[in-house]
């Protein structure tokens, strides 16, 4: 037998062989893939509005003028955060928002004076101007110890209004709006105004801290005499004018 016919067969399997090994060689060399999955959690898209700067919880302001107490503010957590406007955050212009606001105006009554709490409201609009004063004012001890805050945000909100230690006038709304720059009030949500035996129920409605009066639109008020609906209406806080 020509042993030269095994030659090729054994020199090609000896080139595969080799073509092997080489390729283990170079293969077992390669650092394996270090690469691994994003956690789920990481996954999430992040949101890039800043932190709130302050956050107080079980938040308490008194507010007075010479010894009298004028305020009184509880809320059960207030945050200092960017001011929205449309959709953009503005970093230099700030918002309070106090949650579930508790606030009491008290304005001192001569003992003298005979106050008929069905009929006469509010005994000293001067007084509860300067207790709204100490709420809406830019200068007002409120908020020194906040910066670049332009507006108050309350939700849900009750603002009571007493002549001296008793209720003369309560307002709340499922959210009050104190612009510190014009200096107004603006509840909405399901407003209530309740003077004595008369009841205002409306879903806007402002408070101007200058004059006291209150503006509404889409109006129903309920009194001893009965029920009276309409669409606009300016009264006072005694809900006694305006509705002829």
């Amino acid at each position: 037998m020509n042993k030269n016919i095994y030659k090729p067969i054994v020199l090609t399997t000896l080139a595969i062989t080799g073509l092997a090994l080489i390729y283990l060689m170079v293969t077992s060399r390669t650092p394996p893939d270090t690469k691994t999955e994003t956690p789920a959690h990481q996954n999430k898209k992040t949101y890039r509005y800043a932190k709130p700067s302050q956050r107080i919880r079980g938040f308490q302001y008194d507010g007075y003028e010479a010894s009298h107490h004028l305020l009184s503010i509880r809320s059960s957590q207030v945050t200092i955060r960017r001011k929205k406007m449309g959709f953009v955050r503005f970093a230099l212009i700030k918002e309070a928002l106090f949650e579930e606001g508790h606030i009491k105006l008290y304005m001192p009554v001569d003992p003298q004076t005979a106050i008929n709490p069905d009929t006469d409201g509010i005994a000293d609009p001067a007084g509860l101007q300067r207790a709204l004063g100490l709420m809406t004012s830019k200068d007002s001890k409120l908020l020194s110890n906040f910066k670049n805050v332009s507006s108050i945000l309350i939700r849900p909100v009750i603002i009571e209004m007493y002549n001296d230690n008793r209720l003369a006038t309560s307002i709340s709304g499922g959210s009050c709006a104190i612009s510190l720059t014009r200096r107004n009030i603006i509840f909405t949500g399901s407003v209530i105004v309740i003077s004595g035996n008369r009841k205002l129920m409306l879903d806007r409605l402002a408070l101007n801290p200058e004059n006291t009066l209150l503006t509404g639109t889409d109006y129903v008020l309920y009194t001893p005499k009965g029920k009276t609906a309409g669409k606009q209406i300016t009264t006072d806080l005694s809900l006694q004018k305006g509705f002829e």
